[in-house]
């Protein structure tokens, strides 16, 4: 019987262990600095914002004129050879697209990485027989600082599907 008891001691301490355990860090400390929040005890930049500090407004890296390289899988490309990208101010977290496959502008939406790089791009357009979702990531490859963009869309009854390289001029 004593041996027993012995043993639902070092259960009850197993078992407080393995429920405690996690990444679930408590924010209630955590100071987190301007465009900032904490999640799980560390503080990420918000959707935008870049930077060690979170300073740098991401937006404004992707402002310019670019030609625009596709790589269809399926489908052909409708777009132009050209596009540029605005960004008006307003939000830190959005630009759009000047001429987004010859559907006008299209706002876009920024989202920034773990490494708190505003590096990701989301979007979708929905313009009567043209609809499209559109992920993808700012590159500094050359330097220049170019996109990749995954594009799936319906111009009407025809299904695309294609890879567009935004290099920065």
């Amino acid at each position: 019987m004593m041996f027993r008891n012995l043993l639902v001691i070092p259960i009850t301490f197993l078992m407080l262990m393995l429920t405690n355990c996690g990444d679930r860090r408590s924010c209630d400390d955590v100071i987190c600095g301007n465009n900032q929040s904490c999640i799980n005890g560390n503080c990420y930049c918000l959707d935008g914002y870049e930077g060690p500090e979170c300073q740098t407004i991401a937006a404004q890296k992707y402002v310019g004129n670019y030609t625009v390289v596709a790589n269809c899988f399926q489908g052909s490309y409708i777009g132009a050879p050209f596009d540029f990208i605005l960004w008006d101010g307003a939000y830190p977290n959005r630009i759009t697209f000047g001429n987004f496959m010859n559907q006008g502008s299209v706002d876009a939406f920024i989202y920034t990485s773990p490494a708190n790089e505003g590096n990701i791009i989301e979007f979708a357009v929905n313009r009567g027989s043209f609809q499209a979702n559109v992920s993808g990531q700012y590159l500094n490859n050359t330097g220049a600082g170019d996109i990749l963009l995954t594009v799936q869309y319906y111009f009407g009854s025809q299904y695309g599907e294609c890879q567009l390289t935004y290099y920065k001029q």
